[in-house]
């Protein structure tokens, strides 16, 4: 999975502004002359479709060639990418050992960081327990937390969760992320009650 991620969505997206020392010929008669800038794609270089046909752009783990340029190459590799991978594979494995049912918030739209170099999205919304499923919590007493009748959902990150304060009378929290509700669930304590 770590490696697919690395393909698919390389963390660096481009290498900005290297200048060609001469004259580079390129496929389809196009030369990149002394001097000219050259822009760098690593996320493009994940996904061409030469290298990993039709279905480049598609994140597939099953996918046999899991070839990219995240790390660099050659004489730039970076040093540090056996550790990457290596944190990536225990908080991966951590996550779902913790939140085995964790999945995307359903209608999520990605919205992508704005940068020319780095790759990424602004949040991650997910859901701690899977698919919403009506559920009570010890507060709800059959009612929203704003009173309403019903049975309440599992929250989204960055929404409140239902808790009990120090009088026994309920209170929110925001679950997971940062203080502005942004980031993924995997804040400790994000789905148990305090």
């Amino acid at each position: 999975m770590v490696e697919e991620s690395l393909r698919r969505e390389a963390p660096l997206a481009h290498l900005p502004m290297r200048y060609a020392l001469e004259d580079i010929a390129l496929p389809g008669g196009l030369t990149v002359h002394r001097g000219e800038a050259i822009l760098a794609s690593y996320a493009a270089a994940g996904r061409h479709p030469a290298r990993h046909g039709d279905s480049g752009a598609e994140f597939d783990v099953t996918r046999r060639s899991k070839d990219h340029l995240a790390f660099g190459h050659g004489p730039h590799f970076c040093l540090g990418a056996p550790l990457a991978r290596l944190e990536a594979r225990t908080a991966l494995r951590a996550l779902f050992a913790r939140f085995p049912r964790l999945a995307l918030a359903s209608d999520t739209v990605l919205e992508p960081v704005e940068s020319l170099i780095s790759n990424g999205h602004r949040t991650l919304p997910v859901l701690l327990e899977g698919r919403p499923r009506a559920r009570r919590r010890p507060c709800d007493r059959g009612r929203r937390p704003g009173g309403s009748p019903g049975p309440p959902t599992v929250p989204r990150v960055g929404e409140p969760e239902v808790g009990r304060g120090a009088e026994g009378a309920c209170r929110t929290r925001p679950i997971g992320g940062n203080e502005d509700g942004t980031g993924i669930a995997a804040a400790a304590g994000g789905s148990r009650w305090k």
